[in-house]
């Protein structure tokens, strides 16, 4: 909220530049994207390698006390270290690509949003109906009021001039990580795991 306070134009005060408000809450939440897609790859790497060693050691293993084995073995890590650094890019330009703010799935966007709105007006729904019970509770006390009195008496509500920027926030990084989730293990099959068995390391094996 203090981010949004800052953002008000002073040409038109109590005015937000709201796409640019937006943008910056949206690279903000996806800031932690990064740690886990790198854990995922190196995962999936590991395993790999450990694959290459067994079947390095199943065809070159009585070779093991000779040079043959130690250099087939320095040949795969070679090529792994290769075929994963061009992975690393793919991964690391999805990540770049994805802190651009955009998406055509206008419909589930929207769906997002309006759940959340959805959210927030039922809580405003339950204060409502508190503010009810209150009046009425004065009222048997002889204290004449009306929710809109009692309303009065409560500061304003700060977030409400926020709220549709923060409906929005969510519901596109709910899209974005949808998408990124499904991403990254292409790109890691495709241009990884794919380019390992059919077009570098084990076809010669």
């Amino acid at each position: 909220m203090e981010f949004i306070e800052q953002a008000i134009t002073r040409e038109l005060p109590g005015d937000y530049p709201t796409f640019a408000v937006k943008e910056e809450l949206i690279k903000t939440s996806m800031k932690g994207w990064g740690e886990p897609m790198l854990e995922y790859f190196e995962t999936v790497r590991g395993l790999m390698a450990q694959y290459l060693k067994v079947l390095v050691d199943i065809h070159f293993g009585m070779h093991m006390h000779s040079d043959l084995h130690a250099k087939i073995m320095s040949i795969v890590r070679d090529q792994l270290r290769n075929l994963s650094d061009k992975a690393l890019q793919h991964l690391n330009s999805l990540l770049s690509v994805e802190g651009l703010p955009f998406t055509l799935n206008h419909s589930q966007l929207r769906e997002y949003k309006e759940a959340f709105l959805d959210s927030e007006a039922a809580l405003s729904t339950q204060f409502r109906n508190d503010l009810i019970d209150l009046t009425k509770l004065l009222q048997r006390f002889g204290l004449p009021c009306t929710p809109t009195n009692l309303q009065r008496l409560l500061p304003e509500d700060k977030f409400d001039s926020a709220l549709d920027i923060i409906a929005t926030v969510r519901a596109y990084f709910e899209v974005a990580f949808g998408r990124f989730i499904d991403l990254v293990p292409i790109v890691v099959n495709s241009e990884f795991v794919r380019f390992v068995e059919w077009k570098g390391v084990l076809r010669p094996l």
